[in-house]
């Protein structure tokens, strides 16, 4: 019987067969999503916080600062630290990323090792160069931001044509200059010292930009939900919920006040940006895992404690470590403060990574898109 001849129920039956199954609507799991890459435990910590009368970061007084501070610690050393890893080894561990993007895997570190060094020696330089990771990381957290939240429209079928897209950006993007501008507009907004070390005292911007600046993102905030509103009165379409709280929490983490920031700011590092990079790159990973055992994307999760999996975390665990207490304590034992080597070579590990993440995650990539979306 030819494919002309099949009846449509059996037609039915094979395409169906055929067919790829659909993507799942999660990088990992509701739970891990939610938590670790919408924002969920950084405002769970926060309350709990508030609930257990833990000082805000600025009342070093208290005794609450310190139970804060450590969960943050650990927080950084499984999360933050890894993340930036883990960014080495999908660059390093993949011959066609790193053969494309030769002058990030070879020439930016060799450049910022450099920079890294003189810093060890002018203190008064690496002042500028921690000065300006606060500049880059605005922009850093907001782009990845509106990446994610694109991968969780693209699974739940929520089509965003340019127009909406570009809303989004601006959304994101007019949150970056607003955080960069309070930087040097806001008086006591950023710290006296960034990693114990003083950058330079730069409150030069006039208050009319930075109010200025804040409209921009209001704005484009009422303009984004308008459109996110329209959508769903017209056409059934509701922006899904882990878009809706990862772009709430990016938008919020910048623009509330001095005082909840830097209590806010404890624990977003670790456990919003860091966790949030690392559900993408585990999702990515899980899914090679399945496609060598001939599972569906969709079963990725399953996979989290597997050895391969355990041991990939492990790896970016040792990295971790390596990078930021290893080397700076070899620094240290050839006469270099410990403080300073930690700084120097913080800054250096992070700027390439803002440019690392930059060039290997690209959604316009039909390879990236069809890992990441899966």
């Amino acid at each position: 019987m030819t494919a002309r001849q099949m009846p449509a129920s059996q037609e039915l039956i094979r395409t169906r067969l055929v067919a790829p199954p659909a993507p799942s609507a999660w990088l990992l799991h509701p739970a891990i999503d939610l938590m670790f890459c919408c924002g969920g435990l950084v405002w769970l910590l926060v309350a709990l916080h508030v609930l257990l009368g833990w000082s805000p970061a600025h009342e070093r007084s208290l005794a609450g600062t310190a139970s804060g501070s450590l969960i943050s610690l650990i927080g950084v050393l499984l999360l933050s630290d890894t993340h930036n890893a883990a960014t080495l080894v999908r660059l390093y561990g993949d011959r066609q990323i790193r053969t494309s993007a030769r002058s990030i895997a070879y020439g930016a570190p060799l450049v910022l090792a450099a920079i890294a060094a003189a810093s060890m020696i002018w203190t008064s330089l690496l002042g500028v160069v921690l000065l300006a990771y606060t500049v880059f990381i605005a922009q850093h957290f907001t782009a990845q931001a509106y990446g994610i939240a694109l991968i969780y429209c693209n699974k739940r079928g929520y089509r965003l044509n340019s127009a909406d897209r570009k809303i989004l950006q601006v959304l994101l993007q007019a949150t970056m200059v607003f955080a960069i501008v309070r930087q040097f507009a806001e008086p006591g907004f950023r710290s006296a010292k960034i990693i114990g070390i003083s950058p330079p005292v730069l409150e030069m911007l006039p208050d009319w930009l930075l109010y200025a600046s804040l409209g921009g993102v209001v704005a484009a905030a009422l303009v984004f939900a308008y459109l996110v509103v329209i959508k769903a009165l017209r056409e059934r379409s509701y922006l899904p919920l882990p878009a809706l709280l990862l772009v709430a929490t990016s938008v919020a983490i910048f623009t509330v006040s001095k005082d909840i920031f830097g209590l806010l700011w404890i624990y977003v590092p670790a456990f919003f940006h860091g966790s949030q990079y690392l559900v993408v790159t585990t999702s990515c990973h899980l899914k090679h895992l399945c496609r060598e055992r001939n599972l569906p994307a969709s079963k990725a999760a399953t996979l989290i404690f597997t050895r391969e999996n355990l041991e990939y975390w492990g790896l970016l665990l040792f990295i971790g470590i390596g990078l930021y207490i290893g080397v700076p304590a070899l620094l240290n034992k050839l006469g270099i403060p410990f403080a300073i080597a930690f700084a120097a070579v913080f800054s250096a590990v992070n700027l390439h990574h803002f440019l690392a993440d930059h060039t290997i995650w690209r959604m316009r990539d039909p390879k990236i898109r069809q890992i990441l979306v899966a």
